[in-house]
């Protein structure tokens, strides 16, 4: 519209938003790194930027080390994406990859696709990787209700839990696995059907 802008009085977000776009266009090489990029962007940036990522990884090899659930997407692992999970103990650090096997590439696909993979592989999904103690549920409803009696009992929680709704108890020991695959070391489920 005939405007200038000038870049330097714009926020961080904008300014990095504009280094990652021009990184991308301009640098052509094979491998491409990219720290932590969710710095100062925000939610619906990111989600464009995923996007942009999920495209180029068409014509390069682009590493994203991450915090953000905003940048973990689970079509791009079907399309042969690597994701990891850098683990630190007293002792040592590891990096545990996500081995997409059979069974959760079809649980992927049945659910991406379909009418509950909105909610299924959405932003909530993505948050596993960035918790240490995980509760696996039947259904999300299930960790909500626990939640709220332990809000109730406890005025606050003695203690972060991320509690995922794996979306029945068939699906629970796919998401072990994933979970042992991303190095977890404290992983509990709780079922309402007693024979499992």
């Amino acid at each position: 519209n005939g405007l200038n802008y000038k870049i330097h009085l714009g926020g961080s977000g904008v300014k990095k938003i504009i280094l990652i776009c021009s990184t991308l266009i301009l640098n052509k090489q094979d491998i491409l790194i990219l720290d932590e990029p969710e710095q100062s962007l925000h939610p619906k940036m990111l989600k464009n930027l995923s996007k942009v990522l999920s495209e180029e990884t068409k014509n390069r090899q682009i590493i994203v080390i991450t915090h953000s659930p905003y940048l973990v997407n689970w079509q791009d692992l079907l399309n042969g994406a690597s994701f990891a999970r850098t683990n630190i103990s007293k002792k040592c650090c590891t990096i545990n990859n996500l081995i997409l096997t059979k069974k959760f590439q079809k649980l992927i696909c049945n659910n991406i696709y379909g009418v509950k993979g909105y909610l299924f592989f959405s932003l909530k999904a993505s948050e596993l990787f960035f918790y240490d103690n995980v509760l696996l549920v039947e259904g999300q409803e299930d960790f909500s209700l626990l939640q709220n009696w332990l809000n109730a009992v406890y005025n606050d929680q003695p203690f972060e839990i991320f509690g995922y709704g794996v979306g029945g108890v068939d699906n629970i020991p796919t998401f072990l696995e994933i979970t042992r695959n991303l190095g977890f070391g404290r992983v509990a489920v709780l079922t309402d059907n007693i024979e499992d």
